[in-house]
């Protein structure tokens, strides 16, 4: 096994000649989802981070064909989504999702 003196630029690691790298998680926001049709397998799911919640979502005539989805809608981490003309109808803690 061969070990390194350096890491490449840019990593962060053990290596305390090289500055950390900060990481800042991504931002996702402003995501609209329309006129979509799919099998009845499973549902929709959306999940952002805790650290960094989905932002703005928008979900607007989206149906899955019958029979009902396994689970229908799923949302975590999710802040200000809109659900519009969808079926099945999603839960509350979607639509009411404040990022928990």
């Amino acid at each position: 096994m061969q070990a390194w003196a350096e890491e490449p630029a840019g990593c962060a690691g053990t290596n305390s000649s090289l500055a950390p790298v900060p990481r800042t998680p991504p931002k996702v926001a402003n995501v609209t989802i329309r006129g979509v049709r799919g099998p009845a397998f499973c549902g929709g799911s959306f999940t952002g981070l805790a650290q960094s919640p989905i932002e703005g979502l928008v979900v607007s005539d989206v149906a899955f064909d019958s029979p009902p989805p396994l689970w229908g809608w799923r949302c975590a981490h999710v802040v200000g989504a809109v659900f519009e003309r969808v079926v099945p109808e999603p839960p509350p803690s979607c639509v009411a999702a404040r990022g928990g």
